[in-house]
């Protein structure tokens, strides 16, 4: 695809643009619980745990993310 999403707690809080493969090392932006370089931000890392991650090899609707964060209510 040519944008990438990320979800938090079923709420969409990030959007942009993406060309390329999604990368998992340390310099990428998917690196999970950690941003690197986004916007300026450097060397946040999550406090705190997570305990639910996916990985799909197709975008997910809205509301697909939405249902999924409901089913573990």
């Amino acid at each position: 695809g040519s944008v990438k999403r990320v979800y938090l707690n079923g709420v969409q809080k990030v959007e942009k643009a993406w060309a390329g493969p999604i990368t998992t090392g340390p310099t990428g932006i998917s690196s999970i619980g950690a941003i690197h370089n986004y916007n300026g931000v450097t060397g946040y890392n999550f406090n705190g745990l997570i305990d639910d991650v996916r990985i799909y090899d197709r975008a997910l609707t809205a509301a697909e993310v939405q249902a999924l964060y409901n089913s573990g209510q």
